[in-house]
Order: C-alpha cells, then sequence, then structure tokens
C-alpha cells in the first residue's frame, strides 16, 4: 500500500509539471503574460456529432488552396490559346530631325520647329504553332494533375475524418462503460 501510494504521489507531481509546462505553452503562443493556470475544474460533458459534416469538408483550407490552383491552371490555358491568335499593333511616331539634310538631290536645313510625324500598324501571325500547341497541351495537362490533386486530398480528408469518427466512437463506448 505505501508503495502504491508513492506511484499515485510521483504521478500527481508528473501531472502537475505537465500542467504547469501547457499553461507555460499557452502564456507563449497568446502572448498573454497573466495567465496564471487553469482556473475550471469541473468538468462538463459535451456533445460531438458523430457524422462526417461535408460542408466542414469543403470549406478546408487547404482544399480551398488547391481548388484555387485549378483556377490558375485554367487561366493559363488561356494566356497559352490567346498566344495562338493574331496579334494587332498601332503606333504613332513624332520626331524632329535638327540640321541639314539630302531631299531629292538637294540640300535643305530644318531647325528644331520641323517635325515630322507618322503612324504605324502591323500584325503578326504564328506561322510555326506546334511548339505552342504542345505548351496549351502541357498546360491542360497541368490543370488534370490538379484536378486529381484535389480529388485525392478530399479523399484523403474524408478518410481521416472516417477514421477519427471511429476512434471518438471507440473512446465514447469506454466512457460510457465507466
Amino acid at each position: 500500500a505505501n508503495t502504491q501510494l508513492q506511484e499515485v504521489t510521483a504521478q500527481l507531481r508528473g501531472i502537475d509539471e505537465q500542467m504547469r509546462a501547457y499553461v507555460e505553452q499557452l502564456r507563449r503562443f497568446t502572448g498573454d503574460t497573466t495567465i496564471t493556470g487553469i482556473s475550471d475544474t469541473s468538468f462538463t460533458e459535451k456533445t460531438v456529432m458523430l457524422t462526417l459534416d461535408s460542408s466542414l469538408l469543403a470549406n478546408n483550407p487547404e482544399l480551398t488552396a488547391l481548388r484555387s490552383q485549378i483556377d490558375v491552371a485554367s487561366k493559363e490555358i488561356r494566356v497559352e490559346r490567346s498566344r495562338l491568335l493574331p496579334d494587332f499593333s498601332i503606333g504613332y511616331f513624332n520626331q524632329s530631325l535638327v540640321g541639314n539634310h539630302e531631299k531629292n538631290g538637294t540640300e535643305k536645313y530644318y531647325g528644331a520647329g520641323k517635325r515630322f510625324q507618322g503612324i504605324e500598324a502591323g500584325i503578326s501571325i504564328s506561322l510555326f504553332a506546334k511548339a505552342q500547341k504542345a505548351r496549351i497541351r502541357a498546360a491542360e495537362v497541368n490543370q488534370q494533375i490538379r484536378e486529381a490533386q484535389v480529388q485525392s486530398f478530399y479523399f484523403g480528408l474524408t478518410q481521416r475524418g472516417n477514421l477519427l469518427l471511429a476512434e471518438l466512437r471507440r473512446l465514447r463506448i469506454q466512457l460510457d462503460y465507466y
């Protein structure tokens, strides 16, 4: 009996030390140095839903980030496809030439007030589109990879949630037993 008393006393000291360490961790995480301990010592049973809520899974931040990568991949496809379209350009220039310049065989002086203006227009069409089509296909494959990653992550999240719920049910049965 004396040995058991010493064991329980040692366990109690160990638990007190753990509690002090956890309180210190709580102080560090919250940045609140006024926390001295845990004042509530009464335990109340909380009801826990024993079903997996799909809305909680859908709002998972990591899943949301993966879904946003699908949007980025679809926009990459649009960008790569737009590079196959013709490119139109139009420009305006205004220039002054100061000094003597030859025009039609005669020398003529142009001062700072004499300006030359013009416009230019152009169209560029891709003649060799094989490389660009390969980039489009690569962007499409990238989007498919992202979609597969989302499905895989969602499946893993669902499986993990089901395992945790099964563990909760098991612990609930043990708690009800006692």
